[in-house]
């Protein structure tokens, strides 16, 4: 089985890119967006927004005045946790790894994102990195082993799928809901409303992973970096592309496979993968390609992919025709 491979990057250019657009650009983000995350967001919108504030309202006396009391609180939070990452942490600024500074930069201005958004490189043993935004404080998080393994040429095709991924988050207004997710987390109660977030918030995933591949045009290093937020950097390249596709397979249809990730606000890692793969066959043909050239069994892969997608299809295929279906029946 072939490993995963050291990132080699496709020149050619793609429909989604104009040639006179800077080199960490999309010409058009909502070719990026993954189907359903619209439909999911107005779905925690309609039902999680009503119920969380009637329940404030009716349990609590004075009703609405939390809410601003418990978004306040949050705030100031979040201002302490800054000023400790200020205090505690490095910064990436022209002074501190002015070369990750400098990509930041491109990506902001190639994704047309004009707001300040800061990074700061942490040490604590984890390899993920995350982002945080409240307000008008939006924050990137690079774990320091991470970073050491991708600030080098070619790998840093990695970091710019990581970056592209977290400003590609807050260009698509992936973190509008933060206030609802506060107020839900500050009122035991209302937890289990969570539920009905989680669907959308896994939908922005699969936006996200696009957006970084869209900027980077590199899927070896989209899942190599990918493999090394849930590994580690050495574990990472040990993993190989054949086995995280049937471990898709596996839990394809699976029913408790459904129920773990439905508690989750990220999809499993395959199915991001293998989500990733088949967008960017029809996406960025280019890319595909290149990508799967360096595949040693390629058609054993390719047709693993193009069935897991047939059957993702015809599982929405059938659940649009039951829904018609019912409406049909509702008309007659």
């Amino acid at each position: 089985m072939a490993t995963l491979q050291e990132p080699t990057n496709a020149n050619a250019g793609h429909d989604g890119r104009s040639s006179s657009q800077s080199k960490f650009g999309v010409a058009d983000i909502r070719q990026c967006i993954h189907p359903w995350e619209k439909s999911r967001y107005w779905l925690a919108v309609v039902t999680v927004v009503p119920i969380t504030l009637i329940y404030i309202i009716a349990t609590v006396g004075i009703g609405l005045l939390i809410v601003p009391i418990i978004l306040f609180f949050a705030w100031v939070s979040v201002q302490i946790a800054r000023a400790h990452l200020l205090g505690s942490c490095a910064e990436v600024s022209p002074d501190n790894f002015p070369e990750v500074h400098e990509l930041l930069k491109q990506i902001c201005r190639g994704l047309n994102y004009p707001k300040k958004v800061e990074a700061y490189v942490f040490q604590d043993g984890d390899v993920n990195a995350f982002l945080i935004r409240y307000f008008r404080t939006r924050i990137i998080m690079l774990p320091h082993e991470l970073l050491v393994d991708m600030l080098d040429e070619p790998k840093s095709t990695q970091l710019v799928w990581i970056l592209s991924r977290a400003v590609g988050h807050l260009k698509a207004k992936h973190l509008r809901l933060n206030w609802l997710n506060i107020l839900i987390e500050s009122i035991e109660n209302l937890q289990i409303l969570n539920m009905l977030l989680r669907p959308w918030e896994r939908a922005t995933q699969y936006s996200g992973d696009r957006i970084g591949l869209a900027v980077c045009r590199d899927l070896d290093a989209a899942i190599l970096a990918m493999n090394k937020l849930m590994l580690g950097n050495e574990l990472a390249k040990k993993t190989t592309l054949i086995g995280a596709i049937k471990q898709r397979q596996r839990i394809s249809g699976s029913f408790f496979g459904w129920l773990a990730e439905s508690l989750s606000t990220h999809p499993h890692l395959t199915k991001r993968i293998v989500s990733l793969i088949n967008w960017s066959r029809s996406y960025d043909p280019v890319v595909f390609e290149s990508f799967m050239k360096n595949q040693m069994n390629r058609d054993q892969i390719d047709y693993l992919l193009r069935f897991i997608d047939e059957t993702h299809d015809r599982s929405v295929q059938g659940a649009r025709d039951f829904w018609s279906w019912e409406n049909a029946e509702k008309k007659s």
